[in-house]
């Protein structure tokens, strides 16, 4: 479903109307969509993806139905989780391992990368150092709120307001290891 200044039908509108409640883009938290970037809303059962069209890296908005990429991999949601952060919901994309990871991460994580920056996939996660994983970190009033290297950029945009200590997560190859184990 696509979100825009666009005129749309009453139906088109109720259902816009109720995806809109549960928030904005999934990347920059904008409520709303314009034409030449609108909001994009995920028709993958349960699923409460929305994203802008340049935020996610769609190249070409969809007419009909569209799933974001976690959707539409239909990998099983126990095993889909960001490998930079603890959230498993959310604006995911495919990594260079074959894993996944949020593109508001990949974008606050300065060691990250997207191998193609206009779609935005995959996104490297080969740069990344071992020690900016398992770090337990605080982002409250020692550092005023702000992220810090090695945080986790999501509990900004946490509505439940919850900020403490954050741990980025496990890094893969320490995954790799322990499951062969």
């Amino acid at each position: 479903m696509v979100s825009s200044d666009r005129p749309v039908s009453l139906e088109d509108e109720v259902s816009h109307s109720m995806k809109e409640m549960i928030g904005g883009c999934c990347v920059c938290s904008d409520e709303r969509g314009w034409a030449e970037n609108p909001l994009v809303y995920c028709d993958g059962h349960g699923c409460s993806v929305a994203v802008h069209q340049a935020c996610y890296g769609i190249v070409q908005v969809p007419t009909g139905p569209w799933f974001c990429r976690k959707c539409e991999s239909q990998e099983r949601a126990a095993r889909v989780r960001c490998e930079l952060c603890p959230h498993k919901d959310g604006a995911l994309k495919r990594t260079d391992n074959g894993g996944w990871a949020h593109v508001v991460c990949a974008l606050y994580i300065p060691e990250v990368q997207f191998a193609n920056v206009s779609t935005m996939e995959p996104i490297v996660l080969q740069s990344v150092p071992h020690d900016r994983y398992n770090k337990a970190q605080c982002m409250d009033s020692c550092t005023g709120g702000v992220p810090q290297p090695g945080l986790h950029p999501l509990p900004i945009q946490d509505p439940s307001g919850d900020v403490g200590l954050l741990v980025l997560a496990q890094s893969p190859q320490a995954q790799s290891s322990q499951e062969g184990s």
